[in-house]
């Protein structure tokens, strides 16, 4: 999750191949060495910069599925 400047709030997600901060699924980005050249993806990336000149913190959500860890006994 980012905050923006103006305090809007942003939910991003890691790429599943590369693990790089995206806004949606099969977002345009250099991912395992190959660019995506086309005219639209070369947009979609300079948008998505001026976005992110935006964010001024990222937090971690915690994934409440996880396994809990085991507590040892005092």
């Amino acid at each position: 999750m980012a905050v923006l400047d103006d305090f809007k709030v942003l939910f991003m997600q890691n790429c599943p191949h590369c693990q790089a901060l995206i806004l949606f699924e099969n977002q345009g980005h250099n991912c395992s060495g190959i660019a995506d050249t086309t005219a639209s993806a070369q947009e979609e990336a300079r948008s998505y910069v001026r976005l992110m000149r935006r964010v001024k913190k990222i937090y971690t959500i915690p994934t409440f599925d996880a396994p809990r860890e085991k507590r040892l006994p005092k």
